[in-house]
């Protein structure tokens, strides 16, 4: 874990228009946009028109779905349904998982918005592959086309990290999710303390189950989307923190640029949960692309 806690993500060029997007003060948003994000793959063009509107988040390795009920309660005129993996035991367990919910919430509505993160957000990209005419579009963060690094994706995390992970999960579980916990925060976010909530919540959890963690790091070490992105026509929208040393910005961009309707929003200072500690400003990026025809 020391590896996630110091190394610091590089930002290779990019190959798309980059627009700068000063929201207020010092905060800028980097946004990477394809000539066809201006409307959907049916024409929808307002939030009005694309109603009964139902949203599927999709969580991260080792938190339960709770973690997502901020934001969530910020959607009281919708229906939603949220995915804990963190009973899972097997990596074919966690896509067949993922695949039944959204079966089901889309049997009861017209318009399916997927909002995954991490290995959900992966997770999230299969389910676009397969089932492209139930989901209008998805808000992905902390998002990667492939997690481990390779020639093609240099700032994915070494294969390395993941075996030594899997042997620390024998050793000292609670250890080795609380150095994961701290990882995923920027320095300046835990400079102001922003870790400690998380904490807290991890704290109220029960523990995750063991096979449920292998079983997550087994389906990371073999994901990748590259070769499948071609059959993805909806929408994504990606958020990444410029600080986030378990996806990197570099490799957000890097699957925004190859999605036929991909944008990735990188915001300055903040680490792999901008939900979490960005709760506000995270609801207004998701509102403005709903209102605006972005789905």
């Amino acid at each position: 874990m020391d590896e996630w806690m110091t190394h610091k993500q590089g930002k290779g060029p990019l190959e798309q228009d980059m627009e700068l997007d000063l929201r207020s003060g010092s905060e800028m948003d980097f946004e990477m946009k394809s000539d066809l994000r201006s409307q959907s793959k049916s024409g929808v063009s307002s939030q009005s028109e694309i109603e009964p509107l139902s949203f599927l988040w999709l969580t991260g390795w080792s938190m339960q779905a709770d973690v997502w009920d901020e934001q969530i309660a910020k959607w009281p005129q919708y229906k939603h349904d949220k995915v804990d993996f963190t009973h899972c035991d097997s990596k074919e367990a966690l896509l067949e998982m993922a695949e039944a919910a959204l079966k089901s919430i889309a049997s009861a509505s017209t318009t399916v918005v997927i909002v995954g993160w991490s290995m959900g957000a992966m997770l999230a990209l299969e389910l676009a592959v397969m089932y492209p005419n139930f989901i209008q579009s998805m808000f992905l963060v902390g998002a990667s086309g492939q997690f481990i690094r390779s020639m093609h994706t240099p700032n994915g995390v070494h294969e390395r990290m993941l075996r030594r992970m899997r042997d620390q999960l024998v050793v000292d579980r609670v250890a080795l999710l609380r150095a994961f916990d701290i990882s995923m925060f920027a320095k300046s976010e835990l400079d102001q303390g922003q870790e400690l909530k998380w904490l807290k919540q991890r704290e109220d959890q029960p523990l995750p189950s063991l096979p449920s963690l292998v079983s997550g790091l087994d389906y990371l070490g073999q994901f990748n989307i590259y070769e499948q992105v071609s059959r993805i026509t909806m929408p994504i929208h990606i958020l990444n923190g410029s600080e986030d040393t378990i996806c990197s910005s570099s490799g957000a961009m890097q699957l925004a640029g190859v999605l036929s309707q991909g944008n990735c929003s990188i915001w300055e200072g903040v680490g792999h949960v901008p939900f979490q500690t960005n709760p506000t400003r995270f609801n207004n990026w998701m509102q403005e692309r709903l209102q605006h025809g972005c789905t």
